[in-house]
């Protein structure tokens, strides 16, 4: 049995102005071609007055052979529309522009920011000292497990890499200082470090 998906009035109007599209951009072009006359506008046929958008048969053929300014001449007031709603959109545009651009100077900026702090704070003070910021406030410090010692900016990179290991297995690696007999993380068993309380600290 096969189970027809139910279309929403949106998608039942979207469809609908897509056909009218279609046909409309098709028709004139047949008729240019073949000689069919085209249709005629009821308003103007009954009143003699021209309505909007008399004339677009003849603007749409235009159109498809690149002749603006006759296309714009033939559908009165098409041309003034086009332009209103250029006015109209104008400021819009503008500002998503200025806006897109300046989000994304300013996610540069960030980015840039927070590489240079993470390589300042975490690699070279963690590793030349042993204490990043955090640690510093926390009074604990990361040292060999062989030296005692900093392990260098290098191995703390490398230390930072080796955390992937902690996290896809669903972070548990980050837990495993809570029974581990060294309270090391799966990173510090693969680059041998430890994290001690400071000799000045607590």
């Amino acid at each position: 049995m096969v189970i027809r998906r139910m279309y929403s009035v949106p998608e039942h109007i979207t469809m609908a102005g897509l056909s009218a599209g279609a046909i409309g951009a098709i028709y004139p072009v047949i008729q240019a071609h073949t000689g069919v006359p085209g249709l005629a506008c009821p308003l103007r046929t009954l009143t003699g007055v021209p309505c909007p958008f008399c004339g677009l048969t003849t603007a749409t053929v235009a159109l498809t052979h690149g002749q603006w300014v006759t296309a714009a001449a033939t559908s009165p007031l098409w041309g003034q529309r086009v332009g209103a709603y250029l006015i109209d959109v104008a400021p819009i545009v503008i500002l998503e522009i200025i806006f897109v651009r300046l989000v994304f100077a300013l996610f540069i900026v960030v980015m840039l920011a927070s590489i240079g702090w993470t390589i300042y704070n975490r690699w070279y003070q963690g590793g030349t000292t042993g204490q990043s910021l955090g640690k510093k406030v926390l009074k604990i410090r990361l040292i060999s497990e062989q030296t005692g010692q900093p392990i260098g900016p290098l191995m703390a990179f490398a230390r930072d890499i080796c955390h992937i290991v902690d996290s896809i297995i669903c972070y548990v690696g980050f837990l495993f200082p809570l029974w581990d007999a060294k309270r090391q993380t799966l990173a510090d068993k693969i680059v041998s470090t430890v994290v001690v309380v400071d000799a000045n600290g607590f």
